[in-house]
């Protein structure tokens, strides 16, 4: 069980899918203009973090469920269980949305490259 809790940590964290320990991500999250830029190979064990060109577009599906997904949860917590307006449940869902939408980007990113290493099985 312990490495499931590792492996979502490195996930969760934008590290490496070999050694668990590189960053995935040269800037912060909240640096707009390169919050998505991202070094050619780990710093640490030298995986490639570009395997081909385009492998990232995929990760917008990713990235499209997490939003999906995220906001129906926050719009259903914040009806049902807050018991809120309609329209103010749905204009907090948008507001956190916009605010988490840099690291939902990043986390889609690394789930991608996750799951491809986690199939080339190295």
């Amino acid at each position: 069980m312990s490495r499931i809790l590792a492996k979502l940590k490195a996930i969760f964290t934008n590290k490496c899918p070999r050694c668990e320990k590189g960053n995935m991500f040269t800037h912060g999250a909240f640096d707009f203009k390169h919050f998505i830029d991202m070094p050619k190979t780990c710093s640490h064990c030298g995986l490639n973090f570009i395997p081909e060109p385009g492998f990232y577009m995929g990760s917008m599906f990713i990235s499209y469920a997490l939003f999906a997904w995220g906001m129906l949860s926050l719009v259903g917590l914040f009806l049902l269980v807050m018991h809120l307006d309609v329209n103010l449940s749905i204009f907090l869902a948008i507001a956190l949305a916009g605010i988490s939408f840099t690291y939902v980007n990043r986390l889609s990113r690394t789930i991608a490259l996750h799951m491809a290493k986690k199939y080339q099985g190295k």
